[in-house]
């Protein structure tokens, strides 16, 4: 965004202190039209402090650029060194600034200059992230650097037609309108990429998390470069050798082109980049399995991260779990359950039939047994989509309200809502509400109330029904923190804990100002899955003790 402002006000013969200004009124436009998310902020206060150093004649200097940067934002904001957002973007910063320039040379010697630059980029950026991508979900994803090789060139003009689009809709809305569709068909292109590579096979192999599995990315990372290195290394030697015995006696120009190219390239794919991915899945299998602490050992809760929706499972033994709802999208619900190693479901609570609840119901019973089908719905039938998915599966779905009880291994559950007069409710208010006790071997229990998306306004039946002795460990915030969950639980139950599912950088504002104000005073420990990816808790002696998200 800057460069582009200040190519626009050289173009227009702005002094230098002028171009200044545009670019800092620029910066300060975008981070309020995108919201100050933590990764905005942090590019924000950098270009702010380039274009101080472009004032100052100092240009080069983006190394001690970035370090500013994060000082003064931590200064401002210290939660933000915790904050999975923050520390991704300041990595894939920095490794642009180290990194990137050194990894575009070696690749240059057997690829053509812009690719070279293009590939370089995420190559850095993947080897700098990758260990700390694996704690917020423990798998590597194969194939994101050509994605964002093939994604990469459209994004400058998405960001510069949205920004003038938007500039442009107060005064002129038809022109306005017409840039900000163009920018909106160019993100299609973004998701496109992103749907076609995230469904060719081996994806994401599994990986584990934790220490283990941020040495073996940052090990994995390594390799790749090393390899990179070696390979342009061997072209140089192969080019000066080529160089004494004279012209080659076909092809010109610097060794990138033509059947000489492949060989390097294929004794990269084939001698370093593969072999050490191979190596790298399997040790994360092995050690996800035996690496005590892993997600497979050590949880009883998890808050899947399904981005702007809904999953939780609760262990109930081995491999089998309770799950309630499936996340809006299949793939997502389906790789935390394979993440968590459930085999079996016991019960399957579908709260209520919106997309973001059941979307994702094929990935939570694809290669799982599956008992019993819960829901709950303003609507006579179920929607087609999950209809067609029970069908699929040989199972029947069981519609539930207040007072259906059962057990499931170390589980006893509840329904408490909706009551059975509870006729003529809306979709949100239709949502089941269960409690679940789950026992832990080592002593003591552990309360949920998971709430669907329950609005405020059938809270006070709700609160008579469950009554004034009523008390949970942890609750699920209803609705992703929305205004309109309302804040009555919260104070009435003071659980603990509560989760809140709810996706990064959603377009609702949630979870709202006021429902983290009311954890806040009741001192409720607040464990979100924007922040910290998957959530796991541990049950041990009827206290909950929270794993590193993942």
């Amino acid at each position: 965004m800057l460069g582009f402002v200040y190519l626009l006000g050289s173009a227009v013969r702005l002094p230098r202190w002028l171009k200044a200004a545009a670019g800092v009124a620029s910066l300060a436009g975008f981070v309020l039209l995108v919201r100050p998310e933590p990764s905005v902020l942090r590019a924000a206060v950098m270009g702010s402090i380039g274009v101080a150093a472009v004032l100052s004649g100092r240009r080069r200097a983006s190394l001690s650029f970035l370090a500013l940067a994060v000082l003064v934002l931590l200064v401002m904001d210290p939660w933000l060194a915790a904050n999975y957002s923050f520390i991704l973007s300041v990595l894939a910063t920095l490794s642009l600034v180290l990194l990137g320039p050194a990894c575009s040379r070696w690749l240059q010697r057997f690829l053509p200059v812009p690719l070279a630059h293009a590939v370089a980029m995420p190559t850095a950026a993947q080897v700098f992230c990758a260990p700390v991508i694996v704690q917020l979900q423990p798998e590597l994803a194969l194939y994101s650097i050509p994605a964002n090789v093939a994604a990469g060139p459209v994004v400058p003009f998405i960001t510069i037609t949205g920004m003038v689009g938007t500039a442009l809709l107060p005064l002129l809305p038809g022109p306005g309108t017409v840039v900000l569709h163009a920018a909106g068909w160019m993100t299609l292109w973004v998701a496109a990429v992103a749907r076609w590579f995230s469904e060719l096979p081996l994806a994401a192999v599994p990986w584990a998390g934790g220490p283990v599995g941020a040495a073996g990315a940052a090990a994995g990372g390594l390799a790749l470069l090393w390899g990179i290195r070696r390979m342009a290394a061997d072209s140089r030697s192969g080019t000066d050798r080529g160089t004494e015995a004279g012209p080659p006696e076909t092809g010109t120009g610097r060794g990138h082109s033509g059947s000489g190219a492949r060989g390097p390239i294929l004794r990269l794919a084939c001698g370093t980049a593969v072999p050490a991915l191979l190596l790298g899945a399997v040790a994360g299998l092995v050690a996800s399995l035996l690496v005590p602490g892993s997600p497979r050992q050590s949880w009883d809760v998890a808050a899947c991260d399904v981005g702007q929706g809904d999953g939780v499972a609760v262990r109930t033994g081995e491999r089998s779990a309770i799950v309630v709802d499936a996340g809006p999208e299949t793939d997502m619900m389906g790789r935390c359950l394979d993440g968590l190693g459930v085999e079996r479901i016991d019960v399957l609570v579908l709260t209520h039939m919106h997309l973001d609840h059941y979307g994702g119901i094929d990935g939570v019973l694809a290669g799982r047994q599956t008992e019993r089908v819960l829901y709950s719905s303003a609507k006579e039938a179920l929607p087609e989509a999950v209809h067609a998915s029970l069908q699929a599966h040989g199972l029947a779905a069981e519609r539930a309200s207040a007072g259906l009880t059962g057990s499931s291994g170390a589980a006893d559950w509840t329904v408490h809502w909706p009551a059975e007069d509870s006729a003529g409710l809306s979709e949100n208010d239709s949502s089941l509400v269960v409690e679940i006790k789950l026992r832990v071997d080592t002593g003591g229990e552990v309360r949920m109330l998971l709430t669907g998306d329950l609005e405020q306004e059938q809270l006070p039946r709700l609160t008579r029904y469950l009554g004034p002795e009523f008390t949970v460990d942890v609750l699920k915030i209803s609705h992703h923190g929305a205004r309109n969950g309302g804040t009555a639980l919260i104070t009435d139950l003071q659980p603990a804990a509560a989760l809140i599912s709810v996706g990064a950088e959603n377009d609702y504002g949630h979870p709202a100002a006021e429902i983290l104000s009311a954890l806040r005073a009741a001192g409720v420990q607040v464990l979100r899955t924007d922040q910290l990816g998957t959530v796991l808790l541990d049950a041990d002696h009827g206290r909950l003790s929270v794993l590193t998200g993942r």
